[in-house]
């Protein structure tokens, strides 16, 4: 009980603190994380506008409803599922129509309400509500809804209908807004209505004992250590941002193998820009402490390549994770890398990178 206390309380910090950084982007757009996520964005596809997440962010929604009317046996009973689920619908919509208006927060397209994405929100509330239901049957219907809630998140970037920083609190809200729902639910029904098959799920245990294998998504805030004279005369960039795609594989003792894929920009002093891609492997380290949390440590070597050069990528981070109930971790990271950058001669670039994520296990 006091961990999922605990639990709840630390991802309402987070979305308080997802909070502000609309607000303070608001004062300084031209130099917000959002503001070269978006960059990034235009670098790819500035005509990209397709409304397939008005559609996709029900699906985790509308595969849990089949496979119940199918036959096919889910945790709750259909009376259970059905106050489960309206209770964390209802209390999604009041809180994320209140922080909405609250808010306020201009679109990047310039519309209205932007923080939190309401699209990003259904999705996650409803791949949540898949995973209670289906995720110990297989975790492969938990992989199938957050897959079509990421993708609806990312949408919502590209569409530019949203800043990074509203996709990312919309899922944080979908989440605990439907884990709030089902833990009201279980005090009300008790072990009423509940599979006799069904078994908790959770690694709310020393982390290092955890062997699954985890897939993280993350966000982070490039830092270029270079002299100022170097960035003003734009021979090297002032700053970047990045999204990166984590695989990790736990081997023995806290040690394992991970696997990244990475997209991210970087800003110079003239406001132009350049896309960077790459892609590392190497190992890890976590040791678990407190049940809910963990210290981990990555390296990797990789390439990593723009549209001027390309070359060795090494990196180094250390994170703090949070397990927040069922497979689920989240993460404040900081790290090293070196990378080539700019310039005919690859010039390196070292980078502090400092950014949070979110895990599913399994």
């Amino acid at each position: 009980m006091m961990g999922k206390v605990l639990n709840g309380l630390a991802a309402a910090v987070i979305l308080i603190f997802t909070g502000w950084l609309p607000l303070r982007a608001q004062k300084a757009p031209s130099t917000s994380w959002d503001s070269d996520i978006r960059t990034s964005r235009f670098n790819i596809d500035p005509g990209f506008r397709h409304s397939y997440d008005d559609i996709l962010q029900y699906s985790p929604g509308v595969l849990m409803l089949t496979l119940k009317s199918l036959g096919y046996e889910s945790r709750s009973d259909w009376d259970r599922m059905a106050v489960s689920d309206a209770l964390s619908a209802g209390i999604f919509l009041v809180a994320g129509n209140g922080i909405k208006w609250a808010v306020d927060r201009t679109r990047p397209d310039g519309g209205h309400h932007s923080f939190p994405s309401g699209h990003t929100g259904t999705a996650f509330m409803a791949a949540t509500m898949l995973h209670h239901e289906y995720g110990w049957r297989s975790p492969w219907w938990s992989v199938a809804g957050y897959t079509a809630a990421t993708v609806t998140s990312m949408s919502r970037v590209m569409n530019d209908r949203h800043w990074m920083s509203d996709t990312f609190a919309g899922a944080v809200l979908g989440v605990c807004s439907t884990e709030l729902g089902y833990w009201i639910t279980d005090r009300i029904f008790k072990g009423k209505g509940l599979s006799s098959a069904w078994k908790p799920s959770s690694f709310l245990t020393e982390a290092s004992d955890n062997e699954g294998f985890s897939i993280q998504a993350g966000y982070d805030r490039r830092f270029i250590l270079a002299d100022r004279a170097l960035k003003d005369s734009g021979e090297v960039p002032l700053r970047g941002a990045g999204a990166s795609l984590i695989a990790e594989v736990p081997i023995a003792g806290g040690f394992g193998i991970c696997a990244e894929g990475a997209a991210g920009v970087l800003i110079f002093n003239d406001s132009s820009s350049l896309n960077v891609y790459g892609g590392k492997a190497g190992a890890f380290w976590a040791l678990g402490f407190a049940r809910m949390f963990e210290f981990e440590v990555q390296a990797m070597l990789g390439y990593a390549g723009n549209k001027e050069c390309g070359g060795l990528d090494c990196s180094t981070a250390a994170s703090l994770n949070l397990l927040t109930g069922d497979n689920f971790k989240l993460r404040a990271r900081a790290g090293w890398e070196s990378l080539p950058a700019t310039g005919a001669s690859c010039r390196r670039l070292n980078s502090i990178l400092l950014g949070y994520s979110a895990a599913f296990c399994w």
